[in-house]
């Protein structure tokens, strides 16, 4: 059994790659005898698999469920599943995988390597300043976390920069480095100009057969509408409410066809990725040259998230209300 295990990172097009997957599993099966795992399915990722070998007992959606054997368990599971369904290979995806530590690292190793003929690890990487800007995005915008701080302090106190050399490096140690496929997350290099293209090829698949890419999910929000959540985000507000507050935003944004955030002020910038430089250095090791992570002028624009005046906020929250 061929298995190809894509470990993120997070903020890479992740979830719109698993929700590609999911919606495509009796296509891939059908056509490439490859099986996306019911098994330790959440939504439409393997975090609970992820979670299992990492030994966590809750998650952001709750208590992580128990199973006997742990992540092994699961990979057990999926490849008899696999098996029935006359697939040779198997695909598991989550960007949890990211945050192993080398000991999460070595037991899903042991795990792959009793069972499977073949091994793949897949990372998608970013520029970690613009990695750094959508993590605050999508904090701000999700419930589990509602962020209430502004960027400057989220990047003091809230956030670490990932260090992709030296996490590739505890994977390479394990699987090899040679079964490390190591991508950049930007339009220009993706296959495609897209991360879901981009991974069948890099899990040896071709797009024929499989359904229409569709737009993008998990949107980002736009200037304005992301300092309105981040200032909703000191009340209280239920799960649901919030959820359709997002939304409504995000329709917001399109209305207004809302820019890109930039966080970032370009002295900031520039200091925050030469702080990153020498782990950078390191990508060499993995196929990837760090110069494509240096600032060019065009990458330090000034940020254009302030804090909303009285008829800014005024207009958003009429939108919200339903009287704008």
């Amino acid at each position: 059994m061929d298995i190809t295990v894509h470990i993120g990172w997070h903020k890479t097009g992740s979830t719109s790659l698993q929700v590609f997957l999911m919606r495509n599993r009796q296509s891939l099966i059908r056509q490439y005898r490859t099986y996306y795992p019911d098994e330790g399915l959440l939504i439409c990722a393997h975090h609970t698999v992820a979670w299992a070998f990492m030994g966590r007992k809750t998650s952001p959606w709750g208590p992580v469920p128990a199973i006997e054997g742990g992540g092994d368990a699961y990979v057990r599971a999926a490849i008899d599943s696999a098996r029935s369904r006359g697939c040779t290979s198997v695909i598991l995806s989550s960007e949890e995988f990211c945050l192993f530590d080398p000991e999460a690292v070595r037991r899903l190793y042991e795990s792959l390597r009793a069972r499977a003929s073949s091994t793949r690890i897949v990372a998608y990487i970013r520029r970690q300043d613009l990695f750094a800007e959508s993590a605050y995005n999508m904090e701000v915008k999700w419930w589990a976390t509602r962020v209430r701080a502004e960027f400057d302090e989220y990047l003091r106190s809230m956030h670490t920069p990932p260090d992709y050399s030296g996490i590739l490096a505890t994977w390479a140690s394990a699987f090899g480095a040679d079964n490390l496929i190591v991508r950049r997350y930007e339009r220009g290099a993706l296959e495609g100009r897209d991360i879901r293209a981009d991974f069948c090829r890099a899990a040896g698949l071709g797009p024929g057969g499989l359904g229409a890419m569709g737009r993008d999910v998990n949107d980002s929000l736009g200037p304005r509408t992301l300092e309105m959540m981040r200032v909703l985000n000191n009340l209280d507000i239920a799960k649901g409410v919030h959820e359709q507050i997002v939304s409504r935003l995000l329709s917001h944004d399109v209305r207004m066809r809302s820019p890109r955030c930039v966080l970032f002020d370009p002295e900031k910038r520039r200091a925050y990725m030469a702080s990153l430089y020498q782990a950078n250095m390191g990508l060499t090791a993995f196929g990837v040259d760090p110069a494509v992570f240096a600032l060019d002028d065009d990458a330090c624009q000034q940020p254009n998230v302030r804090r909303l005046t009285t008829a800014e906020f005024t207009e958003i929250f009429a939108y919200l209300s339903g009287s704008g």
